[in-house]
């Protein structure tokens, strides 16, 4: 059981939904009215037709049943994603060219960073997980590697199986491009890792985009021709929102909350 004033646990339950539920925020910016609309994502598939959404109430009344490190890490994760939030509804609502993708650009880069902030310490649960920490870690288990660790512990084999159906690859060999499904994890992982490189180290625009992109993802230059990575472009890629439904819901159930179908 946490410990905190109910205003302070109503006021972290009000943010979850003007985020992640189905509220509508209104906030002045430059003078002007502007209404965000949340991303629906708080609520429980009842069948395949059918999401029932979860109200404040019930959200309230398990954010009251979390212990005071649960309720802490909600805390810090909705207030390092809100502001990212809003900048990604500013930037979409945008005339700017460029909005579709620097918007989602926003949120990739808050909820990779929520998850860096956090996988590193699901290898910590039992004597197996602290063996392959120690092992594992120590052999060059970067972030990449964590993120996909992460998403196969967090996330339902169903969830996993989405990834795979909505995300298709560009496979280069011999300089033919077949287009295939991506069969594993570790492959999602390298192509969500590469953009959130090339978008803070090189100033890069592309980001998870669902319409026949291709970037390609350049390895080093040599004197005859350039070197590219197997995945050289992504094509009907998972779509930016199911991409943030997915990792919030790994977040949560990391957590041990189950508030996202």
């Amino acid at each position: 059981m946490n410990t905190f004033p109910e205003n302070e646990i109503k006021e972290i339950n009000d943010m979850l939904h003007r985020v992640l539920g189905n509220d509508w925020t209104k906030l002045k910016i430059f003078g002007c009215e502007i209404m965000f609309e949340g991303e629906a994502f708080l609520g429980k598939q009842i069948d395949n037709d059918h999401i029932k959404h979860f109200d404040k109430d019930k959200t309230l009344d398990l954010l009251k049943k979390c212990s005071d490190v649960v309720y802490l890490n909600i805390y810090r994760f909705l207030n390092f994603y809100y502001p990212r939030w809003i900048a990604f509804n500013i930037i979409k609502d945008s005339d700017d060219e460029y909005a579709e993708f620097s918007s989602n650009n926003e949120l990739i880069l808050a909820l990779t960073s929520i998850i860096d902030s956090i996988s590193g310490k699901v290898f910590k649960e039992t004597i197996i997980d602290r063996l392959l920490n120690k092992i594992l870690y120590r052999r060059n288990f970067g972030y990449t590697k964590k993120f996909v660790f992460f998403l196969n512990k967090y996330l339902s084999k169903n969830d996993i199986k989405k990834i795979f159906k909505s995300s298709k690859v560009h496979k280069r060999k011999g300089g033919i491009f077949k287009l295939k499904n991506l069969k594993n994890l570790s492959d999602f992982g390298k192509y969500v890792y590469k953009i959130r490189s090339l978008i803070i180290h090189e100033a890069e625009l592309g980001g998870i985009y669902p319409y026949n992109v291709n970037f390609k993802f350049k390895k080093k230059e040599d004197k005859i021709n350039s070197a590219y990575s197997e995945i050289d472009s992504i094509t009907s890629m998972i779509t930016p929102k199911i991409f943030r439904r997915l990792l919030w819901k790994a977040i949560f159930n990391y957590l041990g909350i189950k508030i996202i179908y």
